[in-house]
């Protein structure tokens, strides 16, 4: 410019010795957890410099029209859910079929500020924006969510969703330890009652029993195979409370794992990436998965047909609850933990899994309501309006089972009432019964159970 004569010497020389500043930019991140969750997998694979590259084109497998559905359901969900002490949530969207995510929102607001002010992070704040949720750390406890998946190697060992077990209270202390006597949520009892209907009302106690008959062991084999990742303490550390979500989840993989369940058996896990192409177009990486058969499709149409059952469920939560899509057959189930720190919504078709958690990051407990009032409206919300971008799909329907042995029939004897254990051996449920059936460490302590039922 100074030899073109547009500037002179002295002001080339101060322009040169001038602070720029760059406008900052004002356009925010779209899908920000998801584009951080794929820039770190790059960073980590390929190393910082791959993303300085030019000519890099990153195909993802974002369904931008079920995002900005997701980001709205959430936050509006989550403004409600302030009045509950419940100050952020996460929600996922998976293609079962694919594994793909299409949608993934990890906080509530990603561009919000933490609070309470001055809070530190990873210790008291009860919502921190940029921390992803549906990734984050070892998970959060899943409350009732994980039933499905101890009801599954329960059906596995050759239980049926007639078999007939006892909702009564009951310890299951066998002298090696504390008392465990768990509580149904409303604090009632049942009395007999079919495992269809235990798990399609999420009722605790049968839950316990059933976990006890499917095998601590072969159900955390199960939970990952089906894509659990977390699972990771010896076995004695769970117990028989990890059907009641004893166990930590992340909110990704315990979408994925019901995934599962929506393609008869199928497990594809997640994909984010379809592929990267360099700058001449070569594809450095492609994602093209085969889907591995975890359950047999008979299992996944016994769950699926609970779970979207809304007539079998509605003594607990009602024939109008947010778990009920009209127009729509959708499978659903909801976890609340104990303490009523993480609330939970997971459910799905043939087309489409989503995942909802509620809570705070802190783990501060919420007000008492369980997931099904929390988390159900967004989970909800997103579902209605994802569901109009596929054709309606319905689930297998399970093909009859017959048996010879009447509880597992549905069948119960009334003028001589006992525990299912005395009828089944538990390693071979459709084996002969047991000749000594008292052999078992639970025997005493179930049939105790009924007999004091009876007797009130």
């Amino acid at each position: 410019m100074v030899q073109e004569k547009y500037i002179t010497k002295e002001e080339a020389e101060t322009a040169k010795n001038e602070n720029l500043e760059f406008a900052k930019i004002l356009q925010p991140i779209k899908a920000p957890h998801f584009v951080l969750m794929i820039k770190d997998y790059l960073v980590k694979k390929y190393g910082e410099n791959f993303l300085k590259e030019k000519g890099i084109k990153v195909y993802t497998t974002l369904n931008w029209n079920l995002q900005e559905i997701a980001e709205k359901a959430v936050k509006q969900g989550a403004e409600t859910n302030k009045a509950f002490n419940a100050n952020n949530a996460s929600l996922v969207a998976l293609d079962p079929k694919t594994g793909q995510i299409l949608a993934l929102v990890g906080s509530k607001d990603y561009f919000a500020d933490s609070y309470p002010e001055n809070c530190i992070s990873g210790l008291n704040c009860r919502f921190e924006p940029k921390v992803n949720i549906a990734l984050y750390g070892e998970g959060r406890q899943p409350g009732s969510a994980f039933k499905p998946i101890v009801y599954a190697q329960a059906f596995k060992n050759g239980l049926t969703p007639e078999t007939i077990l006892w909702d009564v209270k009951t310890n299951f202390n066998t002298g090696s330890g504390k008392d465990y006597i768990p509580q149904n949520y409303d604090g009632k009892f049942r009395g007999p009652i079919s495992i269809k209907k235990s798990l399609a009302q999420s009722l605790n106690v049968p839950s316990v029993k059933v976990l006890y008959l499917a095998g601590i062991n072969k159900t955390i084999k199960l939970a990952k195979n089906m894509g659990i990742k977390t699972l990771t303490k010896p076995t004695s550390w769970y117990g028989l409370s990890l059907v009641l979500g004893g166990g930590e989840v992340k909110l990704l993989d315990i979408v994925s794992s019901f995934g599962v369940f929506a393609s008869n058996g199928l497990k594809t896990s997640p994909v984010s990436i379809l592929k990267i192409q360099d700058y001449s177009g070569n594809i450095i990486e492609e994602n093209k998965k085969t889907p591995k058969r975890i359950l047999e499709s008979q299992i996944t149409s016994m769950i699926n047909s609970i779970l979207s059952d809304n007539q079998a469920r509605s003594p607990m939560f009602g024939l109008n609850s947010y778990l009920h899509i009209k127009g729509y057959e959708v499978a659903a189930k909801t976890g609340t933990t104990e303490n009523f720190k993480d609330a939970w919504t997971i459910g799905y078709t043939p087309s489409i899994v989503t995942g909802v958690w509620v809570g705070n990051n802190d783990a501060e407990e919420m007000s008492e309501k369980p997931g099904v009032v929390l988390a159900g409206p967004i989970w909800k919300n997103f579902m209605k309006q994802a569901l109009t971008y596929y054709p309606k799909e319905n689930f297998l329907k399970p093909k009859p089972i017959i048996t010879e042995k009447k509880i597992l029939k549905g069948e119960v004897d009334l003028s001589n009432p006992h525990s299912i254990l005395y009828y089944i051996d538990k390693k071979n449920p459709l084996g002969p019964m047991p000749e000594n059936p008292e052999l078992d460490p639970q025997f005493k302590n179930w049939e105790k159970g009924i007999k004091e039922w009876l007797k009130s």
